[in-house]
């Protein structure tokens, strides 16, 4: 795909939508689009192939949570690695959908240009945004796109993270971390954070100090400071982060070190 900048184009694969009405119907919903087709591909597959022959990059799926099965099934049968899987619990709005792909894409890719595929619909319905825009769409008191953050399950390498609430300033978010996987040890320029192990143990780097957090116990995060986030143990963590600050986007993410090749 030939674009004006030299920005990159990220296919994003919108499962269950046709792309023109507000949410899908009864009847796009379901597992047509996952049933094989002539070219012996699903609805859902030719859609994740057009992305990548169209753009060279890793998709952006959005889904339903209750799809969540299929879809990694059929990505894995493409060998695909999504760059984010994002489940959400309720499906809300095209609009909706394509503020939580956005927000699950990382800082190394803020200037983004958004080439959103519904699965449900012809060809002419794929369209290119801004992710710029779109964040910025975000930053308004949009309740459709605010939606869009609240409920949805972004799947990372190291787990998943899920934002359960937003607001001026703050966002809640509830992490689960795979054993043996850890975050990137990172900083944030305008927003600390705050640390809670609701389930586990989380081995933690803040700075110059190195922890172990059981449950119940929490870590404060400061502005600016370098921090690592890790699961050393046999069972899944969950933890609940407080974000407070003047900007609260996923591009605000400087990375230092990294297992999975992201820095």
């Amino acid at each position: 795909m030939r674009t004006d900048e030299l920005a990159p184009v990220i296919p994003v694969v919108l499962s269950n939508r046709s792309g023109t009405d507000p949410g899908p119907t009864a009847s796009e919903r379901g597992p047509g689009q996952f049933l094989p087709l002539l070219s012996g591909l699903s609805r859902f597959q030719e859609t994740v192939c057009r992305g990548q022959v169209e753009t060279g990059e890793q998709p952006v799926v959005v889904c339903d949570l209750e799809d969540r099965s299929l879809v990694e099934r059929q990505l894995r049968r493409l060998g695909v690695t999504p760059a984010a899987l994002v489940w959400e619990y309720a499906v809300h709005s095209t609009a909706s959908a394509v503020a939580a792909a956005a927000l699950a894409i990382g800082r190394d890719r803020s200037d983004a240009l958004l080439l959103v595929l519904p699965c449900g619909g012809p060809q002419r319905e794929s369209f290119l945004v801004s992710r710029r825009v779109v964040l910025a769409e975000l930053s308004m008191p949009l309740p459709a796109l605010t939606e869009a953050v609240v409920g949805a399950v972004v799947r990372r390498p190291w787990g998943t993270y899920r934002s359960v609430d937003v607001g001026p300033q703050h966002q809640v978010k509830r992490l689960v971390v795979e054993p043996g996987h850890r975050l990137s040890l990172q900083r944030h320029q305008r927003r600390s954070e705050h640390w809670v192990v609701v389930q586990g143990t989380a081995a933690i780097v803040c700075g110059e100090e190195s922890r172990v957090l059981h449950e119940n116990e929490s870590a404060f995060i400061p502005v600016g400071c370098a921090h690592r986030l890790e699961n050393p143990g046999s069972r899944p963590l969950h933890l609940v982060e407080v974000q407070v600050g003047d900007y609260l986007g996923e591009d605000d993410i400087e990375r230092l070190a990294d297992d999975y090749g992201r820095t």
